[in-house]
């Protein structure tokens, strides 16, 4: 209840002790402020994090051939790992937990050799060899047109999905691309679809640089065959990639007659275990950020304790003589 004496009382007190009650409010909101900083940081920290994965399935991993380091079954070192199509036969045949294993082929790359033309018009752009389920492992918006299908992969079909960075340097502006041809080192193909990539990151500009084909044609077209540069490889949910990692760089080893030792002949990175890492850095942070916080807060609280323990030793004249006067210790905290 409202008790306009008893708020008069609290008043004058505070404005007896102007500086002290100053220092002690100050004291608190600032562990407010700091508790509130540190938590905001953290949290936009980890948004900034959760940004550069959004392009990307989190649950994925990237393996590719490298180069052995130790001799084996008569084989010698140096030796370099080549991953074929029957590669990811028989991943999937022998790992039911992957939910894609998404090979890919590339030719040229970002800022290389002018190696696309249309017209007179001619670019340098990366060209990835893929198959549809790609883009459930790597994010993209289709902005016209379609993706590539397995229709696409069956018939050898020379069907391009182009970024919107390849239009701006192809194509005038407001010409329609769908539809249309570009010639990728003297091969014809046909533009089916644009993406852009919706990832804010430094991989932005290169994505959008970048043109899908389906990865048959790819194999027929520049004479790779079903070579396999690296693969993709997405886990169900609920099971971790990291968790089976052993278990598919081991069959990679044995497909190709790998020493189980060798730690070089088979790279690979791991988005999950990475993904993971930054979250259990941010959950450090947000702890770091309550204890702190709670500490500054006690500290202030700490300073009202002390500034009641004085004003009670300023009352005690008052209050020993209420208490001779026959005044009951509710009374006097009233």
């Amino acid at each position: 209840m409202f008790n306009r004496d008893r708020w008069n009382e609290i008043l004058e007190a505070l404005n007896a002790n102007k500086l002290r009650t100053l220092l002690t409010a100050f004291g608190v909101f600032w562990g407010i402020f700091i508790l509130v900083a540190l938590l905001a940081l953290t949290n936009g920290l980890r948004t900034g994090v959760n940004v550069q994965f959004a392009d990307k399935a989190t649950n994925t991993m990237y393996i590719w051939g490298q180069s052995t380091s130790i001799p084996y079954k008569g084989m010698n070192k140096g030796r370099r790992i080549q991953f074929k199509l029957s590669d990811v036969e028989a991943l999937k045949r022998k790992l039911p937990a992957l939910k894609y294993v998404s090979p890919r082929q590339q030719l040229g790359g970002y800022r290389g050799s002018n190696n696309v033309t249309r017209n007179e018009k001619t670019g340098a752009f990366q060209v990835n060899g893929d198959y549809p389920e790609i883009i459930e492992q790597q994010y993209m918006d289709i902005l016209k047109g379609r993706w590539l299908s397995y229709s696409d992969i069956q018939k050898e079909m020379k069907s391009a999905v182009i970024g919107v960075d390849v239009v701006k340097s192809l194509y005038n502006i407001g010409e329609e691309p769908i539809g249309t041809y570009i010639t990728l080192q003297g091969v014809n193909f046909k533009v089916v679809g644009v993406f852009d990539n919706p990832n804010t990151n430094g991989d932005s500009e290169e994505e959008a640089n970048t043109i899908f084909v389906p990865f048959t044609t790819f194999g027929k077209a520049f004479n790779s065959a079903d070579d396999v540069r690296w693969m993709t490889l997405t886990a169900y949910d609920g099971i971790s990639i990291t968790a089976i990692k052993e278990r598919v760089i081991g069959i990679m080893k044995e497909q190709h007659g790998v020493h189980p030792e060798d730690n070089r002949a088979i790279g690979n990175n791991d988005v999950a275990e990475e993904f993971a890492k930054f979250n259990g850095l941010f959950d450090i942070l947000a702890f770091v950020g309550y204890f702190v916080g709670a500490l500054v807060l006690l500290s202030g609280g700490i300073g009202i304790s002390n500034i009641m323990l004085i004003v009670v030793k300023e009352r005690t004249n008052e209050i020993g003589v209420r208490r001779a006067l026959g005044a009951t210790p509710w009374n006097i905290k009233a």
